[in-house]
């Protein structure tokens, strides 16, 4: 992702390596022995069991979505701050504002559609624990956090010191613009031009040529 404003991967628990068993040993009773094997046992027992997860080490797709959602709705409610966009009253003027209602319903719902977040409490443990337990969502990962944010156009101030990072995904498109072009309002030359290149048949060079001529005959493309 660019943003104009803008994982450690997990790694495999390594078992401790048992010490090999020495060579040489004095001599004790059968009385001592069987005692000392019954407390080898118990501590290997002990020592090979893994510690219990709410999860197990298995990863659920809705936790997954509902992290990655509440991320990008962190990401845009900071965004719009930055921007000067409101992120509720502006929908349908800020594209903005419009991504920002768009993971918003995702996370916690619409009045048509039922959110992650409520999903997700129906089942097992809590999204808290459920980043205790993997460290990062699955996948690849712009990671946004107060040491860094200031790199992607956020303030950093508007991160807290123990914040959790925030995770983009390296695919989203971030809008180019802040707000939608308003009815009437002048097009600029690149637009113009681009548009005309994507008509059949002509090029860059007539497409130049055409916008020339039209400031040349004193008119103006406008948003319709």
């Amino acid at each position: 992702m660019t943003m104009t404003l803008a994982p450690p991967l997990r790694g495999v628990k390594q078992q401790p390596t048992r010490p090999k068993l020495m060579s040489f040993s004095l001599p004790t009773d059968s009385s001592n022995d069987s005692n000392q094997n019954d407390s080898d046992s118990s501590s290997d027992s002990s020592s090979d069991s893994e510690p219990e997860t709410i999860f197990g080490g298995e990863r659920v797709e809705e936790y997954e979505d509902y992290w990655k959602a509440i991320s990008m709705v962190r990401l845009l409610k900071k965004s719009c701050k930055a921007l000067g966009v409101a992120k509720v009253k502006d929908q349908g003027r800020s594209p903005w504002a419009d991504h920002y209602g768009h993971f918003a319903g995702i996370a916690y719902g619409t009045d048509d559609e039922t959110g992650l977040k409520e999903t997700c409490d129906d089942l097992d443990g809590n999204l808290p624990a459920y980043k205790d337990e993997f460290g990062e969502p699955e996948g690849e990962f712009d990671v946004i956090t107060k040491d860094n944010a200031e790199d992607f156009g956020l303030p950093a101030d508007e991160f807290g010191d123990d914040e959790d990072p925030i995770y983009v995904p390296v695919e989203y498109d971030a809008p180019e613009e802040v707000w939608y072009a308003e009815e009437g309002e002048e097009v600029d030359d690149d637009a113009v031009t681009g548009t005309l290149e994507g008509v059949s048949g002509v090029g860059e060079a007539r497409a130049e040529e055409a916008l020339e001529l039209l400031k040349k005959a004193g008119m103006k493309v406008v948003w319709a």
